[in-house]
C-alpha cells in the first residue's frame, strides 16, 4: 500500500484523530481514539469507514485496534501513524486492518435518514 495511502486531514481542532484515503478506490477512513470496549481504563484506535462527504458511515462497523494505551501514549502513537501510515500498516499486528482497508469499496452516499451510530 506504500504510496497508495494519503493522510488527508489532521484533526483541525488539535485532537488526536485524522482521516486518510486509499487512492486506488477513493475510500476514506477516520482514525479516532476511544476507550477500549473490553478494558475501559485503556485506550485504542477505532478506524471508521467514511461515506461521501467525509461523514462516518453509520451502517458500517469500525475496526477496533488492540487496547493497552494510556491517554498519554495516544498522542505519540497517532503521530507515528500519521508520519508513516503505510509502514505502520505493514506491521504483522495490523494484517486484519489491512485486509479490511483493501476490501473497502469507494465512498457510498449516506441517506439523509441514516441512523446515528452509538459507540459500544
Amino acid at each position: 500500500m506504500d504510496g497508495e495511502i494519503e493522510v488527508i486531514e489532521a484533526n483541525p481542532r488539535g485532537g488526536i484523530g485524522f482521516d486518510f484515503k486509499i487512492r486506488a478506490t477513493g475510500a476514506t477512513f477516520r482514525v479516532l481514539p476511544a476507550r477500549s470496549p473490553g478494558q475501559p481504563r485503556y485506550w485504542c484506535f477505532w478506524v471508521y469507514r467514511c461515506a461521501a462527504g467525509g461523514m462516518v458511515d453509520p451502517h458500517d462497523q469500525p475496526w477496533i485496534g488492540a487496547a493497552g494505551m494510556t491517554r498519554d501514549e495516544l498522542v505519540a502513537a497517532a503521530a507515528a501513524m500519521r508520519a508513516d501510515l503505510p509502514g505502520w500498516l505493514d506491521a504483522p499486528a495490523h494484517r486484519d486492518l489491512r485486509a479490511w482497508l483493501d476490501s473497502a469499496a469507494p465512498n457510498a452516499t449516506v441517506p439523509a435518514s441514516a441512523p446515528t451510530r452509538t459507540r459500544v
